[in-house]
């Protein structure tokens, strides 16, 4: 397992280059994380390779999936951001503070260290492969991205990891796939002009 950095220039301009890199995320993300499981699973995860306390290069301003594994309970979670260094420094400041944590996973937590978790990067694009985004707002373009990886990468493949059928559904600290954002706030707005834009 080896996270792969898609190198090709990323282009949001069109419906058929989104589409692509959709389908290129997607099928990416299942093999690796089928991987993750099964070797966490078998006892050959390489759990050293991926701890906080190692440094983390080459994951700054990439946009990208990631999971987190817990060596303890064997569980994981399947999750997306703008920055992947930048979600990894949070990851390892929220798992020293139990009440920043994850709901899900405070429990064990609680039960064991936060050396139990480790970060797992999967696939991601760098922010300056980009191009065609809406907006020269830095801000505006992270939403953009967000929501893109949301509604578009990280859902389809919840609802399809979450669902009863799934033979480790019960491994995923995900306790639901991306769902509809509270109407009328900011954050929800923002979602609902990105996902019209993209999508049509």
């Amino acid at each position: 397992m080896n996270f792969k950095l898609l190198t090709e220039p990323i282009s949001f301009s069109t419906e058929m280059s989104i589409a692509n890199l959709v389908s290129t995320l997607i099928s990416i993300a299942k093999k690796e994380v089928e991987s993750i499981i099964l070797s966490v699973l078998n006892g050959t995860f390489d759990y050293e390779a991926f701890s906080f306390a190692n440094e983390s290069t080459g994951l700054t301003k990439v946009v990208g999936l990631y999971m987190i594994v817990n060596r303890r309970s064997k569980k994981v979670y399947l999750g997306g951001s703008v920055d992947l260094a930048q979600r990894r420094r949070e990851y390892k400041s929220y798992l020293n503070n139990k009440t920043k944590v994850y709901k899900a996973m405070r429990d064990d937590l609680l039960k064991g260290e936060a050396s139990d978790f480790y970060f797992v990067p999967i696939v991601g694009f760098h922010r300056s492969s980009i191009t065609g985004l809406t907006t020269t707002s830095e801000q505006a373009n992270s939403k953009q991205l967000m929501s893109f990886l949301d509604l578009q990468v990280e859902q389809p493949l919840l609802e399809e990891y979450l669902n009863s059928t799934y033979q480790y559904a019960s491994l995923f600290y995900n306790e639901k796939t991306i769902g509809t954002f509270t109407q009328g706030s900011a954050y929800g707005v923002d979602h609902l002009i990105v996902v019209q834009r993209v999508n049509h």
